[in-house]
This record gives C-alpha cells, sequence and structure tokens, in this order.
C-alpha cells in the first residue's frame, strides 16, 4: 500500500542549490546514444559528492533514457560517478568494471545493485595540477571514452566542448 501523505511530502522535497547546478551542468554536457545518457559535470566538492548520484537519479526519468552515468572530479582526488538504469540487460555492476577496470589489487573501481552503482577512481599525482582545466579535458577524454566505448559508440564532443565552457570549480 502506498501512503498518499509520504508520496506528496516527497515530492515537495527541497533540492539544495548545489544539487541544482550540478544537475544543471549534467543536462549541459549531456551526450545520449540511444537509450544510454552520459554526462561530466567537472569540479565537485568533496562536501558536494552526493549531487553527481543526485544528477544520475534526476537524469534516468528523462523518457528516452534507460541508462545513464554522471560523473565528476570530486575533491581533486578522485573521478566519481553514478550510474542509474531501468534496464534489466544492465548490471551496474559489471558495467563499470568492464568500462574502468580494475586496480592493481584486482579490486573493481565500483559497484552496484539491481539498478544503481557508483565508482571511486583515483587520479593520483594528476590531482595536483595547476591547471584545473586542463585536468578536466585528460578526465573527461578518458572517462568518456570508456562509456561510449561500453555503450558501442566512438567518443565524441561534448556540448560543453563544442561551446568552448570551461569545468567548474
Amino acid at each position: 500500500m502506498c501512503d498518499r501523505e509520504l508520496l506528496a511530502d516527497l515530492a515537495r522535497r527541497a533540492i539544495a542549490p548545489s544539487a541544482m547546478d550540478v544537475i544543471a551542468r549534467a543536462l549541459s554536457a549531456l551526450i545520449v546514444r540511444r537509450n544510454f545518457a552520459v554526462s561530466g559535470v567537472g569540479f565537485v566538492s568533496e562536501s558536494d559528492r552526493d549531487t553527481i548520484a543526485q544528477a544520475a537519479d534526476f537524469l534516468v526519468r528523462r523518457e528516452d533514457i534507460d541508462t545513464c552515468i554522471v560523473y565528476g572530479v570530486v575533491g581533486e582526488r578522485f573521478i566519481e560517478g553514478s550510474l542509474r538504469t531501468h534496464s534489466p540487460s544492465v548490471d551496474p555492476a559489471a558495467w563499470i568494471e568492464a568500462a574502468f577496470g580494475v586496480d592493481e589489487k584486482g579490486k573493481s573501481y565500483g559497484g552496484g545493485r539491481r539498478d544503481k552503482g557508483g565508482f571511486r577512481i583515483p587520479i593520483g599525482f594528476l590531482g595536483r595540477a595547476t591547471d584545473r582545466a586542463q585536468l578536466w579535458q585528460l578526465v573527461e577524454h578518458s572517462a568518456k571514452a570508456a562509456m561510449l566505448r561500453m555503450i558501442g559508440d566512438e567518443p565524441a564532443h561534448s556540448s560543453v566542448e563544442r561551446n568552448g565552457n570551461h569545468p567548474h570549480t
């Protein structure tokens, strides 16, 4: 049974300004291939890292998308991302491991369950780069290429690159 009051309360839930900012960045950088969507949101503070998952939750609601992946650089130390899916043929944990591989100990960079997953890839010494735009360009190119290969598509330029915008701080 559904509690209508609870559902109404959830529908009215406030969204933090930082989450709206990341959702806007995800929308502006969105790449859609068939029923998959991929979006890089640039740099996200450690305290706002959950906004990446919130953006993925939002984007997967688009009617022509079954699976979406949103990613960004968190705390200048990690590439973090969230995968959301409605597709029974997408196993988030297996998809993430196939896209990004495993670390030197054989451990996957991410995991998941039936309809969602997440990943966290250390960027190591590259995180000390002083040119954030160049760092984001490297991260975006590498992450996007891995994900688009999984979708069966060649890497393409995002709207952020086409518009000449720089990553967000």
